[in-house]
């Protein structure tokens, strides 16, 4: 078809060669009544008027109706040409257009005989498609046959398809085509009996469904999940009936003695389906015992298949563990707070003797040594020197001893109250560390705590002061205790060189010291919340918040199954 690029376009009426064959027909049939006008006027002049001169019976005809036909006549071999020039324009147009469609239809399109030769009869027409996809070219295709694209030895199956094609004249069947390049291609061909020219022939849509096949085979290996889950899973109509269950849940069931796989339904079932339906809640959490076990089961509804999906899983190794854990914790709790108290009884003592016993022979070799000054000769003024020396030396040693006494000791706590005790502490803190400037902003709180729990506000807030004389090298410090909602904030910042809290809580414990977790268990003890905002050079801040309804011993408070409190580390 030399003129088929000429009609794609749409400008089929204007192209030249459509416009050529228009002029030849039409031209053709102005000859023919040309002719015919000529013949009649040779026949007239022969037969019917030989008198007549030729020109005249040429030019003007007789008798007189003979001149209405003859042009008549003329004129119908010309509209004849016409509608011809007409009729094999549009059929030549829809013949191209047919030629296009065919060559660029997506899928491959063979057309072979239907015959006795069956599979081995050669293509009579081959598309574009076909020949771009297996390689080969129109007339290296027309030379084959459809036995010399598939492979009859490995694909059993087409004698028997071929077979049913023959009955039905009709079939679509998947199979393996073979490129020039040797390549296999999974096609899949949808094959009708036509008559062309009269003949039977058979019509073969040929389309690659290598993509389709992958396809499928990622559905087919998304669909194997749940079966190799190792964890049970179910599917629930909106029946209460069990549609699908895996493997898992087969195996689980039998491990367990349990016959029955409705087992693993939860009792409310009912309301679940119910409220999933309604759309107020999809997902959905329980725990079940079944035959001895424990299971944690995550259900959600999928709207989209109307179904719920359960997934169980055996938690009792891991619940027996927490257990184990819980108690382990409320132990170690009890241990913990036993040598709080042990160690409070044991600073007592220990105070108890530096005040009692080391402060006394103190105060006795001073009072010896201004004796023993007192009895020196006026001349021996180097000696005197020596003892009023020595003596101002004791008085700073026996200062030295009373401060480690009421360190540990909290009789100033027991003497003064708890914020009058935070208070006189920051102030003979600053003036031993010589800090600059010391902001005191304290609500009133004495009767919001237990003597037990103020001790162990008393504990931390000590050790915060300890922690800054150690680590801080800070100028500036400043305490604000706020009362807000049934609990008491306390917030002591200092201007010093700051850490990253990250880092230190990452040390191993045989690193990083005990007053961070000493500070931390004490919080915990009371029922707190300890945060702690620092950053290398921006100084520290560390706010614990105490409840102030904590009456309870730790012991007693151990007993429940109440969470632990929090201890919250955030950088600032």
């Amino acid at each position: 078809m030399f003129y088929r690029s000429e009609l794609i376009g749409g400008q089929a009426w204007e192209s030249r060669a459509m416009r050529n064959l228009e002029r030849k027909i039409i031209g053709l049939s102005v000859l023919a009544g040309l002719f015919f006008w000529v013949m009649d006027a040779v026949l007239d002049y022969f037969f019917k008027f030989p008198d007549e001169d030729f020109i005249s019976l040429l030019l003007f005809d007789a008798p007189y109706h003979d001149f209405i036909i003859r042009p008549f006549v003329v004129m119908v071999f010309i509209t004849t040409g016409l509608i011809i020039a007409k009729v094999v324009t549009i059929s030549k147009i829809a013949e191209a257009r047919y030629q296009t469609l065919f060559d660029n239809m997506e899928e491959g399109v063979f057309v072979f005989p239907f015959g006795a030769e069956e599979l081995g009869a050669r293509f009579s027409d081959v598309n574009a498609t076909a020949c771009r996809k297996w390689g080969y070219s129109r007339e290296e295709l027309l030379q084959l046959s459809p036995e010399k694209l598939v492979l009859l030895d490995e694909l059993p199956e087409i004698p028997l398809v071929w077979e049913k094609f023959k009955v039905d004249q009709h079939i679509l069947f998947e199979t393996i085509l073979v490129t020039k390049g040797g390549a296999r291609i999974p096609v899949e061909i949808n094959a009708h009996k036509v008559q062309l020219d009269d003949q039977p022939h058979v019509l073969a849509i040929v389309r690659d469904i290598t993509e389709r096949k992958q396809r499928r085979e990622e559905i087919r290996r998304l669909a194997s999940f749940p079966q190799l889950d190792p964890n049970p899973i179910l599917e629930v109509d909106t029946s209460g009936r069990i549609t699908y269950y895996n493997l898992a849940a087969q195996e689980t069931l039998k491990r367990l003695g349990v016959e029955e796989m409705e087992a693993f339904l939860p009792k409310d079932l009912p309301e679940i389906l119910r409220a999933a339906q309604k759309g107020d809640v999809t997902q959905f959490h329980r725990e079940k015992a079944i035959g001895g076990a424990l299971f944690e089961e995550f259900i959600h509804f999928v709207p989209l298949y109307n179904v719920m999906r359960l997934h169980p899983a055996d938690i009792t190794v891991r619940r027996q563990a927490e257990n184990d854990l819980r108690r382990s914790e409320q132990q170690l709790r009890v241990l913990t707070s036993r040598l709080f108290t042990i160690q409070e009884t044991e600073r007592r003592r220990i105070s108890g003797e530096l005040h009692d016993e080391l402060g006394q022979a103190l105060l006795y070799l001073k009072l010896q040594m201004g004796a023993a000054g007192a009895k020196l000769r006026k001349d021996q003024t180097a000696l005197k020197k020596n003892c009023e020396g020595l003596i101002q030396y004791l008085d700073g040693i026996i200062e030295n001893v009373r401060r480690l006494s009421r360190d540990l000791s909290p009789t100033v706590l027991e003497e003064m109250g708890l914020p009058s005790a935070m208070k006189y502490w920051l102030e003979e803190f600053g003036k031993y560390y010589n800090v600059k400037k010391i902001d005191v902003d304290i609500e009133r709180i004495d009767d919001l705590f237990s003597p037990r729990v103020q001790l162990n506000i008393y504990r931390i807030f000590q050790e915060c002061l300890t922690n800054i004389g150690k680590h801080s090298q800070a100028t500036q410090i400043s305490l604000a205790v706020r009362k807000q909602d049934g609990r008491v904030a306390f917030t002591i910042h200092d201007n010093g060189q700051g850490f990253e809290v990250s880092t230190a809580s990452a040390r191993k414990s045989s690193t990083k010291g005990i007053g961070l977790a000493t500070m931390a268990e004490r919080v915990r003890m009371v029922g707190g919340i300890l945060e702690i905002h620092s950053n290398k050079g921006m100084g520290t801040q560390i706010t614990f918040t105490i409840p102030t309804d904590v009456r309870r011993k730790p012991e007693d408070a151990l007993k429940d199954d109440s969470e632990d409190p929090p201890l919250q580390n955030s950088l600032g």
